[in-house]
């Protein structure tokens, strides 16, 4: 092997290492899981109750959320743990009121909810009199979930999708992990 390309590899691990202790500290939230924006509009009027099937990638605390408002309104966002359909006391719940078109975001780490790699949880939209449009995607933009509007899944499996970005603050064994696999990945594409 040569040893200008081992000096190489444990420097670039070295470097990862110390970003992922330095983000650890920081503790900054970054993107776990996403669905675009494409064309698809659902209207959330106030008999009307969505979730949208999140399956978690990075363990660590929920940050926040974002949701696309395709028009401005008013409706309860919540946030439970579990596969859809969740029908029990929610672990996050607020109404949101974005006053204007596109990308708005809720902060949800007060509510302290931990997920792990692989756990699901749903995005909810409870329908007020605000009658807020939430803008998506048909055919679907996240495979890894599911729309569902009242208990059922909304159409075909992974035919509509809400757009979303979910924010996780890593933890600290997630990014150490991510920072060691970096140099593989790297040496692999060349």
């Amino acid at each position: 092997m040569n040893s200008a390309k081992t000096s190489l590899g444990v420097g670039a691990v070295a470097v990862g290492v110390l970003l992922a202790a330095s983000a650890a500290v920081n503790a900054d939230p970054i993107l776990d899981q996403q669905a675009p924006f494409t064309n698809a509009i659902y209207y959330s009027g106030t008999s009307l109750n969505w979730q949208q099937e999140i399956e978690v990638g990075l363990a660590g605390p929920l940050a926040g959320v974002e949701l696309y408002a395709y028009t401005p309104g008013s409706a309860v966002l919540y946030i439970n743990a579990g596969a859809p359909w969740q029908a029990d006391d929610n672990d996050f719940e607020m109404t949101v009121s974005p006053s204007g078109i596109g990308w708005f975001f809720i902060d949800t780490s007060a509510a302290n909810i931990n997920f792990d790699v692989g756990d699901h949880f749903v995005i909810g939209i409870q329908g007020t009199a605000g009658g807020l449009k939430m803008g998506g995607s048909s055919p679907g933009g996240y495979p890894e979930g599911a729309l569902y509007l009242g208990g059922s899944a909304y159409g075909s499996p992974n035919q509509h999708d809400f757009g979303f970005r979910t924010y996780v603050i890593p933890a600290p064994g997630s990014i150490v992990l991510l920072s060691l696999l970096t140099p593989a990945v790297l040496r692999r594409r060349r």
